[in-house]
């Protein structure tokens, strides 16, 4: 996902627990990596920001803690908005998420297309003119951004 970010003209941050991974992130494109059992997230975020905070948090993580999702909230700056991609449990405190006037937003998997039996299985497509992006194009997308070479592979 960072590599998409990235190619798209994004400044992406990436968290981790882990440090190995540290170089796989820089690798794909993030600017700044944190590393939560080093760094702490909300100094490095404001420094990163100028003190706002992010515009957007991807939480792709898979966890019954609600501690990621705390830490999105925390991280976004006023108005800012949430992606949820994994699965992982999104309980929103009301204060901090109204006071900040979040948006938070749900990822259903891959894109339109993804669970419809006609198209999955069927072989029927949408009108590019209804949906720009479907399963398909999307994977069609980023194999075309790997063999420009804009897509960063991992180590």
């Amino acid at each position: 996902m960072t590599n998409l970010l990235a190619a798209n003209g994004c400044r992406v941050m990436a968290v981790d627990l882990a440090e190995p991974r540290r170089a796989v992130s820089t690798t794909v494109g993030a600017e700044r990596v944190v590393i939560l059992a080093s760094q702490n997230l909300d100094d490095e975020v404001r420094a990163w920001t100028d003190g706002f905070g992010a515009d957007a948090v991807v939480l792709a993580t898979a966890t019954s803690s609600n501690t990621p999702t705390e830490q999105a909230i925390d991280a976004c700056r006023d108005r800012g908005r949430i992606v949820v991609v994994g699965n992982t449990h999104v309980e929103l405190p009301w204060k901090s998420t109204y006071e900040k006037e979040l948006e938070v937003r749900y990822s259903r998997s891959y894109g339109p297309g993804r669970y419809d039996p006609a198209y999955e299985w069927g072989g029927a497509d949408y009108p590019l003119g209804y949906v720009r992006w479907t399963e398909q194009r999307n994977f069609d997308a980023c194999l075309h951004l790997m063999k420009t070479g804009s897509f960063a592979s991992t180590p």
